[in-house]
């Protein structure tokens, strides 16, 4: 795993399934003090660049019920291209 960094906000690179091909977005997270100030579009949109120059696709997975995520990658030409479920574990 890589980790990236881009002033407050970071991203992880997970990519083992398809990295001939494609990279994955994880964990694409801003500090709360610093949201809604573009550093996430920013991020992104630099990532982006970088892994088309590499001749590769960028994706990513989010929860269907982060609407501000999801108008984000929508406005930045990210398109759904199938529902995932996600499951969360509790450990007592």
């Amino acid at each position: 795993m890589e980790t990236h960094k881009l002033d407050n906000a970071t991203w992880h690179s997970l990519s083992e399934t398809h990295k001939d091909f494609a990279v994955e977005f994880d964990g694409i997270v801003t500090h709360p003090d610093f949201t809604g100030k573009g550093y996430a579009k920013q991020l992104i949109k630099f990532a982006s660049d970088k892994i088309f120059n590499e001749q590769k696709i960028p994706y990513l997975h989010v929860a269907n019920n982060n609407i501000g995520a999801i108008k984000l990658y929508e406005k930045l030409g990210f398109q759904t291209s199938r529902p995932i479920s996600f499951w969360n574990f509790i450990i007592k």
